[in-house]
């Protein structure tokens, strides 16, 4: 019997490697049917195709109902690009001649502002002249020459004196209107 033992000692460990086998060979259809897809479904796909190009030639329709709309309300662009490249020109036109003018403008400035300081610098010689002279009139020259010619024929001076007297006289003759 002693064989028997032994087969059935050996039974049971070939008993464990099949079940052990057949458990493999039962994950490894499991994967297998895991990793096997389902065939898709041809029609529904189909469906879902055709509703989505529905959607996108509904979104097209209104994209060019849209761009039309656009075409429309720009059509007066051109309209409004010439009236304004119009009215630029003769901005710039009249620019331009603001501009002439203002140089007009400061070229008058500039000739009154000198006629100014000559019509100042003639007044100042003037006023220079007259204080010079000391005397207002023609008349007030000849009073004050007669007086000093009497003073040097009736008063006897130094030689000194009688030279700044003589300057004296001098004086008003050259400044004397004629």
């Amino acid at each position: 019997m002693a064989p028997k033992t032994a087969s059935k000692a050996d039974s049971k460990p070939k008993a464990k490697a099949e079940g052990k086998a057949k458990a493999a060979k039962k994950k490894e259809e499991g994967e297998e049917e895991k990793t096997k897809m389902a065939a898709p479904d041809k029609q529904a796909f189909d469906e879902k195709l055709a509703k989505i190009q529905e959607d996108i030639e509904k979104l097209q329709k209104k994209q060019k109902s849209f761009a039309d709309k656009i075409a429309e309300r720009s059509g007066g662009k051109e309209e409004f690009y010439a009236k304004k490249a119009e009215l630029r020109a003769q901005l710039d036109e009249l620019s331009g001649k603001m501009n002439e003018l203002y140089a007009k403008k400061d070229e008058i400035d500039k000739a009154m502002t000198g006629k100014r300081e000559e019509g100042k610098q003639m007044r100042s010689q003037l006023n220079n002249m007259k204080q010079s002279i000391g005397f207002t009139s023609e008349k007030d020259i000849d009073k004050r020459i007669a007086d000093i010619e009497f003073q040097l024929c009736t008063t006897s001076m130094a030689l000194k004196d009688e030279k700044k007297l003589l300057a004296e006289i001098q004086t008003p003759q050259r400044n004397r209107p004629k």
